[in-house]
Order: structure tokens, then C-alpha cells, then sequence
């Protein structure tokens, strides 16, 4: 292979699986700030020793240009986790059904308190030039539906 082969086309870069919503409930974290940032505040407590350092937030994808990231619905069925330890599982199907609501809301309530940032896309006609985007795809759907959290992405000639 040629080893100075360029690519010069713009690239959509997607990132297709992120927990947001369930860190933002279980952990309190904060996708408008770096990782670094989120990092810095999390030294010591719960969520790294539970569920590793937050990887991104929005400056984050801002510099990886990541045009599209879908978030995800999760929780884990209780059978081998107690609600103390684990508090986002579910016993039976009605509690599911309450924790991916939450998560909708999340979802809702990021885009909501941070317009500038975030937004949700609910039907397929293209999106207004200068928006960022949440998407509900019902194809990858968990139970209960599954949105999307979609950053906005600026290209080299600095739009989004």
C-alpha cells in the first residue's frame, strides 16, 4: 500500500454507542465538558471505580469533528446485581420500561437545557444548516426505543 496516500474528501465520523443517558442518571455526569474536566472532578469517587473515566464530552467531539453520536438505553436485569450495588437494574419489565424512560428524559432534558448543542432529531427531513442533532432510531432500539445523542461537527471550513 502506498503509504502516501491522502484522503482529502470530508469525513462524517459516527460514533455509534455511547451511554450518556445512563452515566448522566447513575454517575451525574456532564457531556457539555471535556473529559479532562470531567475526569478531574470524578479523581477518587464512585464512577471511575465503577465504570472506568469518561472517555468524551462535547469539546471532545468538537475536536473529532464526530458529526453524529447515538446514545444509547441501558440497564441490566437484576438477577445479578442488588438494587444497593447496582440501583439502575430492574426486577421485572414495568421497572425496565421506568429506567428507559428516564433516560428518554435525559436525553429530552440534555437537548432542552443546552439548544445550542444539542437537539433532537425525531423525523427524517434534513436538519437546519448550524443545528446539532439526537436522533430516536427504533432499529437499534433496546426496549422501550433507543435515542440518539448526536454532537454537532464543524468541517474545515468551520460550519457545522
Amino acid at each position: 500500500m502506498n503509504s502516501s496516500f491522502s484522503y482529502n474528501k470530508p469525513m462524517l465520523l459516527i460514533d455509534a454507542h455511547e451511554d450518556l443517558a445512563y452515566n448522566m442518571l447513575r454517575f451525574g455526569r456532564d457531556y457539555t465538558r471535556a473529559a479532562a474536566e470531567t475526569r478531574r472532578l470524578e479523581s477518587g469517587g464512585d464512577a471511575p471505580a465503577h465504570n472506568g473515566d469518561t472517555l468524551l464530552g462535547w469539546p471532545d467531539y468538537q475536536r473529532g469533528q464526530t458529526a453524529v453520536v447515538f446514545g444509547t438505553l441501558f440497564a441490566a436485569p437484576r438477577r445479578r446485581h442488588e438494587e444497593s450495588e447496582f440501583p439502575h437494574s430492574y426486577a421485572d419489565i414495568p421497572q425496565a420500561r421506568r429506567l428507559y424512560s428516564a433516560q428518554l428524559d435525559a436525553y429530552h432534558r440534555l437537548a432542552d437545557q443546552h439548544p445550542d448543542q444539542f437537539c433532537l432529531i425525531e423525523n427524517k427531513k434534513a436538519p437546519a444548516r448550524g443545528t446539532v442533532q439526537m436522533e430516536r432510531v427504533s432499529s437499534l432500539a433496546q426496549p422501550g426505543g433507543a435515542p440518539s445523542a448526536a454532537r454537532g461537527h464543524r468541517g474545515p471550513d468551520g460550519r457545522r
